[in-house]
């Protein structure tokens, strides 16, 4: 079937490393498990309550910024167009902000 150098390739193509994954004996449980424990409190209902686990040398995840902003500018642009539309639209959110459904982001 496979020639020894094509199975060896075979194999070392779907080991774990060249995935990007390691199968340590040791393994790094021991930390994640320590930071579970410090950040386990008991509630007053008597349940248990923790944070989640979060890898601590994970890149920063882009933002995504730009895309509602131009969104918003597209939006605000068709509705300068219309000033009767726009007002309403005013007039919506403002009584959201006065009943509290949304808040000024900074």
């Amino acid at each position: 079937m496979f020639a020894k150098s094509s199975q060896e390739d075979y194999m070392q193509l779907c080991s774990f490393d060249v995935l990007g994954l390691e199968d340590r004996a040791e393994g790094d449980q021991g930390n994640v498990y320590q930071e579970f424990k410090e950040q386990l409190t008991k509630r007053s209902d008597g349940r248990y309550e923790t944070s989640l686990p979060w890898n601590a040398n994970h890149p920063e995840l882009p933002t995504n910024y730009h895309i509602p902003k131009r969104r918003f500018q597209s939006l605000y642009n068709r509705l300068d167009k219309q000033p009767e539309l726009l007002e309403t639209y005013h007039g919506i959110i403002e009584n959201q902000v006065k009943k509290g459904v949304v808040e000024k982001a900074p």
